[in-house]
């Protein structure tokens, strides 16, 4: 069971001497009997704190000089920086792409154009108007509709 303590305790300050001032700060078991075993060299070692102090150490000292590497701004940027380009790439411009060619759909539409509006009516243009058209829908029946209206033209033309 002592050993075991003694154990548990060399784990805990390893974990805890990467971060030598949340050492200082918490409370260990004292064993005056135990020696500490000496840093492996992969194990990372603890600056000397005072006790009391708050202030922790300018650098922890590591034992291979290797320490966990810093990736930078840059490396933590690059990713949120390839996604928003994928996403640029596949979503925003095939979007703009169809507006523009919806826009000149839009503004070449004439009259005797076949078209059908964005509520699934099916007519043909018989006048264009600067904001507007007028779409004859059936026989001596003609609407007037938004140009914004028209989804797309349809069949051939007459």
């Amino acid at each position: 069971l002592n050993k075991h303590s003694k154990t548990h305790e060399d784990m805990m300050r390893r974990r805890l001497s990467v971060f030598p001032w949340v050492l200082a700060s918490v409370a260990l078991p004292q064993t005056s009997a135990h020696q500490p075993e000496a840093p492996g060299p992969s194990e990372p070692v603890a600056a000397p704190i005072e006790p009391g102090s708050q202030t922790p150490p300018a650098q922890p000292v590591t034992g291979t000089g290797q320490g966990p590497r810093s990736t930078g701004i840059l490396g933590s940027l690059l990713p949120l920086i390839l996604i928003f380009a994928v996403l640029y790439f596949v979503m925003v411009l095939p979007q703009q792409r169809r507006q523009k060619k919806h826009q000149q759909m839009l503004q070449s539409l004439k009259r005797g154009d076949r078209i059908v509006l964005s509520s699934g009516i099916l007519g043909i243009v018989s006048e264009v108007r600067e904001a507007t058209l007028l779409v004859k829908i059936a026989e001596n029946t003609v609407i007037e509709v938004e140009k914004g209206s028209v989804a797309a033209r349809s069949g051939a033309d007459k």
